[in-house]
């Protein structure tokens, strides 16, 4: 700091003597005119009372903050010209320009927002949560992100519970197959169905789908597949295949040769989560690694808790926590921002898709 006023102090005194040298000898040069840079202001030593800057003047760069200087940030007037150019102001979010109008109040419930940027409100990629009032349930997405075009990714609403528990999902057909719904609630929110096929049949697709508070699937079911060929076995034979709590079905005529599908199977009690069907290719390696056989009882299939963190907290899914396929949600408190990763995914290993974030203090 005190170097940088030993050279201010120092321009302002060679500009003087400069001055009275000109004065002396009646010499005169070119003014300079005002220097405009977007975002930002300018600082003249010695000041001037007009537009206009004589030569010896020193132009200083002034950035807001959240702004710095791409490169040079002083400039001084030289016979009407300012040399060297000025830089200009960058910003240290790169999106911090574009920003999302606030959403709406939702009925029954708010909606808390996740900023990305300590100095622009609801800057691109600030996440929108909605939380429903008590009695009440999320219809729809419950986060969505304010996008680089400016426009909030489509959130749900609120709708009440008892609304809720009377919305039944379509029945679902399937050729060669049945689905199994909820024995207690069939086809209500909340519960699942499964696509059984019948023998020499296999579940190509989702076999596991989720009625929705929108009264629609999560997914569109899968079909029931003819898994056995009547073609002569080839030279082409895919490793035997085993698995947990179940078994694994081949073509009856061609066991594990080329162009025939390995099928999972579950015990009673269990269900497939993985892929339930594998085709032997050329190569003899099968095309796909088949699935796992789970209990519709365990708990086990969970990911480990994440670290609390400091200034903030970690949600989970509320009716899955933990669960494969479920995320975590890093959500800061007043005054603190995300630093890293907002958000993990549980895998099918059981473990997290990264490390998250932590929330720190706002700094340049």
């Amino acid at each position: 700091m005190a170097g940088h006023f030993s050279a201010i102090t120092a321009a302002i005194l060679i500009f003087f003597i400069d001055l009275t040298i000109r004065s002396a000898s009646g010499a005169t040069d070119a003014t300079c005119p005002a220097i405009t840079i977007p975002n930002a202001t300018i600082t003249y030593l010695p000041p001037s009372t007009t537009t206009t800057y004589r030569s010896g003047t020193i132009a200083f760069l002034n950035c807001p903050l959240g702004w710095i200087p791409s490169g040079i940030a002083a400039s001084t007037c030289h016979n009407g010209v300012w040399n060297p150019q000025m830089a200009v102001c960058k910003s240290l979010f790169p999106d911090a320009g574009v920003k999302c109008s606030a959403i709406a109040s939702v009925a029954n419930g708010q909606v808390v927002y996740i900023q990305s940027s300590p100095f622009v409100q609801n800057a691109a990629g600030t996440i929108a949560i909605l939380i429903c009032n008590w009695g009440y349930t999320v219809s729809g997405t419950t986060a969505v992100k304010c996008t680089s075009s400016g426009a909030w990714e489509s959130l749900g609403t609120c709708e009440s519970l008892e609304k809720v528990a009377q919305i039944t999902c379509p029945n679902i057909i399937v050729v060669n197959g049945t689905v199994a719904h909820d024995l207690l609630r069939p086809r209500k929110v909340g519960t699942t169905s499964l696509l059984i096929c019948n023998f020499g049949f296999v579940p190509v697709g989702a076999s596991l789908v989720t009625c929705m508070s929108n009264g629609r699937w999560s997914a569109d079911i899968g079909k029931c597949q003819y898994a056995f060929s009547v073609l002569r076995p080839s030279s082409v034979q895919c490793p035997v295949l085993s698995v947990a709590s179940g078994s694994v079905g081949y073509d009856l005529l061609r066991p594990r040769s080329e162009g025939t599908a390995a099928v999972l199977f579950c015990n009673i009690g269990f269900l497939p989560n993985g892929n339930t069907i594998a085709v032997c290719q050329h190569n003899g390696q099968w095309s796909a690694t088949l699935g796992k056989c789970n209990s519709v009882l365990s708990s086990t299939d969970v990911c480990p808790p994440l670290t609390a963190a400091t200034n903030g907290f970690i949600a989970y899914d509320i009716f899955r926590p933990r669960q494969i396929g479920t995320m975590a949600i890093l959500i800061c408190n007043a005054g603190f921002i995300v630093r890293g990763t907002i958000s993990v995914t549980c895998k099918d290993d059981k473990t997290w898709s990264g490390p998250i974030g932590s929330c720190n203090s706002p700094t340049l």
